[in-house]
């Protein structure tokens, strides 16, 4: 309901401790692996869009806002620390992001 209310289009969520909030939003995507929400978010802007990365550390969601940062959303590197994605994304600087 709130991310309804706030304009939110899509909740992407990794890791099996954030299911729940995937199980109750709107329009909400569960991703197991860091990855997999790098292809989900990244299938899924087709560019304008926002996207805030909540990030987890124990999680590493710190290489998804990196990866994103590094190739503009483009399919075309590795998830920094994830080995080769679908489509992986070029690896930055820990603690850039």
């Amino acid at each position: 309901r709130v991310t309804a209310r706030l304009g939110i289009d899509e909740v992407v969520v990794v890791g099996e401790g954030a299911r729940p909030i995937a199980d109750t939003a709107r329009a909400a995507s569960f991703c197991a692996s860091v990855s997999d929400a790098a292809d989900a978010v990244r299938n899924n802007v087709g560019g304008g869009e926002v996207v805030l990365v909540k990030a987890s550390r124990a999680v590493g969601l710190e290489r998804l806002a990196a990866a994103l940062l590094s190739d503009g959303g483009k399919k075309s590197g590795d998830v920094p620390g994830h080995g080769p994605a679908t489509h992986p994304a070029a690896s930055t600087e820990e603690g850039s992001a």
